[in-house]
């Protein structure tokens, strides 16, 4: 064998090492997807709870307990332990409020008499599920908190009642409106916006705004996930189907088209409200409005 011959089976072989060790690179780059990756499904007699990990650090968390279909999205961190890892869920929101305010020139239902001043429209549906919690809401033509505040609902009405669209009628001096939610014993957050002078007002509690707020930890061990001491066992492949209803359900339900909600103007914490604003009628009764 000549020394060209030679030449050119060394650099063969030189190739097909350097490819091997490319490709044994690459692999070894390419990272190895978390044990706990997958969909979970829990199933009591007046609660289904799924909760769908991502392998690209997203989850959705669903709840059925009819007539509540709730529907949250987030991130999740995990560290590593013995055997195990500890996963932190904090969930996201794509709106800047629980309160989903925005106004409009016009209804879009005809035939309606136009308001006198200004008209809102709120989603009982979504406060269907804010279990103990309550809404107080209230206005005033400066932003000096009112004390005009009561509870949106009737406390007899949640969580289950709530349903249908209800309207009320607001004086030309309801620019800021508040809402305050808590009690006696944590105290109240309070939200409050400017909303221009459109005669409209649109109002949806997001989906999920009671529970965004601090993150929630759950434990992978020995193949199983434990969550708010509930044995959600060993991981189900999610596959193409789920996840395209995942991304338009609770990873994205932000429609492209949806009108920009208004940003609340301050937010703050009081220890007390005045008493009457507690005691004051609610807004609504389970009465949805007429024609809807």
């Amino acid at each position: 064998m000549d020394n060209n011959k030679r030449i050119t089976g060394r650099k063969r072989l030189g190739l097909a090492v350097i490819g091997i060790l490319l490709v044994g690179s690459a692999s070894a780059q390419q990272p190895v997807e978390p044990p706990f990756i997958g969909a979970y499904r829990d199933v009591h007699p007046q609660m289904v709870t799924e909760l769908f990990l991502l392998p690209d650090q997203r989850f959705c968390q669903r709840l059925r307990t009819p007539p509540v279909d709730l529907a949250v999205g987030g991130r999740w961190q995990s560290t590593d332990l013995y055997n195990g890892y500890h996963l932190s869920l904090q969930a996201e929101s794509p709106y800047p409020s629980p309160y989903v305010l925005w106004a409009s020139d016009d209804d879009p239902v005809s035939g309606k008499p136009f308001p006198r001043a200004r008209r809102l429209t709120v989603d009982g549906q979504s406060f269907a599920g804010i279990g103990e919690n309550t809404v107080l809401f209230g206005w005033s033509n400066r932003p000096a908190l009112p004390d005009n505040l009561a509870p949106l609902f009737a406390p007899e009405s949640r969580p289950e009642a709530i349903g249908g669209v209800f309207e009320l009628d607001l004086p030309h001096s309801a620019r800021y409106v508040f809402f305050a939610e808590g009690s006696a014993e944590s105290g109240y957050r309070i939200s409050q916006f400017d909303t221009g002078d459109q005669p409209y007002l649109w109002l949806r509690l997001e989906p999920g705004a009671w529970i965004r707020h601090a993150p929630m930890s759950a434990m992978f061990h020995h193949g199983h996930l434990q969550m708010q001491g509930t044995d959600f066992g060993e991981p189900a492949s999610i596959d193409a189907e789920q996840r395209r209803h995942l991304e338009r359900d609770c990873l994205n339900p932000k429609p492209a088209d949806a009108p920009a909600p208004f940003v609340p103007q301050a937010e703050e914490y009081r220890s007390r409200l005045p008493v009457t604003n507690r005691q004051a009628a609610p807004r609504f009764w389970i009465q949805p409005a007429a024609g809807r």
